[in-house]
């Protein structure tokens, strides 16, 4: 997706900051293919503090995840700020409950032609963002858990 988005001048002055492991030989030789290497940077094993800055001056969190168990990044990303572009399939699209550009990763060109065509708004996602996140606070999860599991629990006595 970012390949076809950086053959456009308005993402002339983006890069893409691959944060986690290290890069598989595969995906060296694909950013090398594609001619990204000064584009693309490599961010192994970084710090809680390092994340939360990666998030808070990035353009936009690109979340293009096929499957993930909840989708966790989203959230961290809005709690910075920072916009979110993530894939139109579940979770990611439940987890950002309207907040995010959606995306579909299986077709890269589409793709990229809705970021350029985002590019402009992506920081009204902002404010969408931070009210997205309220659903995840700890407290409110917990004390919806524990109405849940009462309720079940006075069901199973009836």
């Amino acid at each position: 997706i970012f390949a076809h988005l950086a053959r456009h001048p308005e993402a002339a002055d983006m890069k893409l900051v691959l944060a986690g492991k290290p890069f598989t030989p595969e995906l060296a030789r694909l950013v090398d293919e594609l001619s990204l290497r000064e584009r693309v940077v490599q961010a192994v094993d970084v710090s809680f503090e390092a994340k939360v800055a990666l998030y808070t001056k990035a353009r936009a969190l690109l979340f293009p995840s096929f499957y993930e168990g909840f989708g966790l990044p989203i959230v961290e990303a809005q709690m910075c700020g920072c916009p979110v572009i993530t894939s139109n399939l579940p979770p990611m699209d439940e987890v950002a409950g309207g907040s995010a550009l959606l995306i579909d990763p299986r077709n890269e060109e589409e793709a990229a032609s809705s970021i350029r065509a985002a590019l402009g708004t992506l920081p009204d996602l902002v404010s969408k963002g931070y009210e997205n996140v309220k659903r995840f606070d700890l407290d409110r999860m917990g004390a919806d858990y524990v109405r849940t599991y009462r309720q079940l629990l006075e069901g199973a006595r009836a």
